[in-house]
């Protein structure tokens, strides 16, 4: 926030920072990805809890596009980012509902590249240095992201008939 100035109406001092404030992504009114209060994007480690996946990548910046260091920790459905595995809080995260991971070569050349596209909102751009390290996120990435309707019924690819459990017994 911007403190006026009382000698130069109109003018603004240097801003006050913000007190960093912890966010729970679950009880959250933020928009998927959309501009946020940077508060909001801090999460406590503690309320992240053990991480499904977690390790290093390098996700390209929206704004200049630069490529960034980043430590990665999955959990759930919620991708979250922070600058080193020694912060106690994230830097932001990503929403994975409505995501599809697609490996992409082209992303930057002579590095293993793959990217998070969403129909609707940004798209993320990641990279590692090694094969296997991005199979492993492609196999993380992938279960958390597979669309599938609940509702649906689920139909059987094979052709035997089945009889209900309770039958079987």
């Amino acid at each position: 926030m911007l403190q006026p100035d009382p000698y130069f109406p109109g003018a603004f001092e240097h801003p006050i920072p913000k007190q960093r404030k912890y966010h729970n992504p679950e009880t959250a009114n933020r928009p998927q990805n959309g501009k946020a209060d940077p508060s909001d994007k801090v999460v406590s480690l503690e309320l992240i809890g053990k991480p499904d996946y977690a390790g290093w990548l390098k996700k390209r910046g929206d704004t200049y596009r630069t490529w960034k260091s980043r430590w990665f920790m999955l959990k759930g459905v919620t991708l979250y980012y922070m600058n080193s595995p020694k912060d106690n809080a994230s830097k932001d995260y990503i929403n994975l509902i409505g995501y599809k991971i697609i490996q992409d070569e082209n992303i930057y050349a002579g590095k293993y590249c793959f990217k998070a596209v969403h129909d609707d909102l940004r798209n993320f751009f990641f990279y590692t240095d090694s094969e296997s390290d991005m199979k492993g996120w492609l196999k993380a990435l992938m279960k958390v992201t597979i669309g599938r309707d609940p509702t649906a019924p689920v139909i059987s690819s094979s052709n035997i008939p089945t009889i209900p459990l309770h039958v079987a017994r």
